[in-house]
């Protein structure tokens, strides 16, 4: 079982860290991030395997949700972060991009 070490304000410093962003997936318009579950948590900062820490948070989004980009970028490809069979979404993209950019977060087609 894995434990996160969050401010007693846990809730607070979810919606403060996803809160600037426009909506990230269809379905979850505030941005909740993903809590402590079997795989671990979803927060910053949390604790990760050899000492690691989290440096990004998982947005919370429904098996085949339009995702929408959290700012303007370029996409680099796909990225597989994890050894195969290590955890349930192996998969994602590496978006690159100038995360001051508050203006529009829908993809353009």
């Amino acid at each position: 079982l894995f434990t996160c070490n969050l401010m007693k304000l846990s809730g607070s410093l979810s919606t403060f860290t996803a809160g600037p962003w426009g909506q990230v997936c269809a379905g979850n318009p505030s941005n909740k991030i993903r809590g402590t579950d079997r795989y671990g948590c979803g927060h910053y900062g949390t604790p990760r395997v050899g000492g690691r820490k989290h440096l990004g948070v998982d947005v919370i989004c429904r098996d085949g949700s339009t995702v929408y980009a959290p700012f303007s970028g370029v996409i680099g490809g796909r990225v597989n972060p994890y050894r195969a069979g290590k955890n349930a979404i192996n998969n994602g993209i590496l978006l690159s991009g100038s995360v001051h950019d508050w203006g529009s977060n829908t993809l353009q087609q």
